[in-house]
């Protein structure tokens, strides 16, 4: 099950192994979150004549907290793979950079990046402070 977060990332920097997700999905989850929370809302204020406030809000949150828990009880996956990179994973994937060769294509982009940031970092007032604290750490 996907986050909204990663339909909506998904969505703008248009994956090639991901497949195209629509617009409506996406206001689709965000219309059922902002329906929810209001349906909450409103039961979190008839509850308020009947429990008092700390009691409903603490009732609200129970619930809330047991769909939550339901929800990622039902969804898990079994797997006994382990989620770390092996080492040899790691190694190829710095093989395959091939750093040397996007340096020396890329090195106009490269000083104008720093060029950029040097311009940006000078505009702030306080960046000696920041070199001192720098300094110091070190």
């Amino acid at each position: 099950m996907r986050t909204l977060i990663n339909l909506i990332l998904d969505h703008f920097l248009r994956s090639q192994n991901i497949e195209k997700i629509e617009m409506w999905r996406i206001l689709s989850f965000v219309l059922l979150m902002a329906g929810g929370g209001s349906g909450l809302f409103f039961l979190f204020e008839a509850l308020i004549p009947i429990m008092g406030y700390v009691e409903s809000g603490i009732s609200i949150s129970v619930l809330l907290l047991l769909v939550g828990g339901l929800l990622l009880f039902l969804n898990r996956q079994k797997t006994f793979a382990s989620s770390k990179p092996s080492l040899s994973q790691i190694q190829d994937v710095f093989k395959n950079l091939n750093l040397e060769s996007e340096l020396q294509n890329n090195a106009g982009k490269i000083m104008l990046l720093s060029f950029g940031i040097g311009i940006a970092l000078s505009q702030y007032p306080r960046i000696k402070k920041f070199a001192d604290l720098y300094k110091l750490l070190k």
